[in-house]
């Protein structure tokens, strides 16, 4: 039966890859609100809203989707959050912002009742914001701040839906301003006129649990030029190939979004996490290429803005894999690829320490 709904899982993956196109160009840097997507919620009771169905509803409230939070609305004359837990129903909800390598304030959001698996994603982004020297990268999470009939304070929402009659619960967790770091994609004898023509795009793909190229490829040089068209246009020099001091080093600015998609198991009365799913914003990628010349060596840097939005198969639509894998747990995650260099968004594999909090 297990082996049966591996292949049934495989199978809506590579579906996923042949029917399905991704969403790019969303502008993920842009907190404001999208107007032309606005809706009216009014108050059921304390703290809890729903959407206007009937004209004449009184003291309603005009909110917008966020440009950079998924399930999150705002209200500007409010300046006030709204968290989406149902297709129906929202909650105020405050922004937590954190500073990631900040050990004081990741203590802190402990106190919002995070789950295990959430916690320790955050863990690793930390981790991994700390290794890649991002010292001023954040961390985003929505969390209840008041008591309510609806909830209580200090609480981590979450989006309920219902899948074949099953009810699936979803945590996210954001994180913003993360650079993967300088990485050398060719460098001494490497520096081939061959290489230098094939070192033009960032391609991405799924792995771990998923596999396959994911979005299309993203430009890394202005005006689409391979990395030896976009050096000599800027330095109006001809190179000499394979020299010892050639390098070519990338580093990617982008934002990455965490998802947890629980099964809840009426049997067990429990969450049972059943996939985890990963979405990259590749918003910048600067350049630094060096090549020896005749009189010397001479430096191109360029910056590309691709602002291209990168997803795993089932970011979209986790519901029937977290229940198909909600007894061993289903892992994809996102990684990018230049040349023959693999780009690392986050932490392939991770081990909380032991004497971490």
């Amino acid at each position: 039966m297990k082996l049966r709904k591996y292949f049934s899982a495989m199978l809506a993956f590579v579906l996923t890859l042949l029917m399905c196109t991704p969403a790019f160009g969303e502008n993920l840097n842009n907190d404001g609100a999208q107007t032309t997507k606005e809706i009216l919620i009014y108050e059921v009771y304390d703290g809890l809203y729903r959407t206007v169905k009937a004209r004449s509803a009184t003291n309603t409230i005009r909110i917008s989707p966020s440009a950079q939070f998924e399930d999150i609305y705002s209200s500007t004359e409010q300046n006030q959050y709204y968290q989406k837990t149902n297709d129906d129903e929202f909650v105020k909800v405050s922004k937590v912002e954190f500073n990631l390598t900040d050990y004081d304030a990741f203590t802190d959001i402990q106190k919002y009742n995070i789950p295990a698996e959430v916690l320790d994603g955050i863990t690793t982004m930390a981790a991994w914001a700390e290794s890649t020297g991002n010292p001023n990268a954040k961390g985003v999470i929505f969390a209840t701040n008041e008591s309510t009939r609806s909830g209580t304070p200090n609480t981590f929402p979450k989006l309920t839906t219902k899948w074949n009659g099953m009810t699936f619960y979803h945590y996210r967790a954001y994180f913003t301003g993360l650079w993967t770091s300088w990485q050398t994609i060719a460098s001494k004898g490497q520096t081939t006129a061959s290489t230098l023509n094939g070192i033009k795009d960032l391609a991405v793909f799924a792995a771990g649990a998923a596999s396959g190229t994911i979005g299309t490829a993203a430009k890394i040089y202005s005006g689409g030029r391979t990395c030896i068209e976009a050096w000599k246009n800027i330095t109006g020099k001809t190179p000499i190939y394979g020299n010892t001091a050639n390098k070519v080093m990338v580093d990617i600015k982008y934002d990455m979004y965490l998802k947890y998609t629980y099964f809840y198991d009426p049997a067990l009365k429990m969450e049972r996490l059943g996939c985890s799913s990963q979405r990259a914003y590749v918003e910048q990628v600067d350049t630094d290429t060096y090549m020896y010349t005749s009189t010397g060596g001479s430096r191109a840097e360029d910056t590309v803005y691709p602002r291209v939005d990168y997803r795993s198969p089932n970011y979209n639509n986790p519901e029937e894999t977290a229940y198909d894998f909600h007894a061993i747990g289903w892992v994809e995650t996102v990684k990018g690829k230049i040349h023959n260099t693999t780009i690392l968004f986050n932490f392939p594999n991770f081990t909380r320490p032991s004497d971490w909090p």
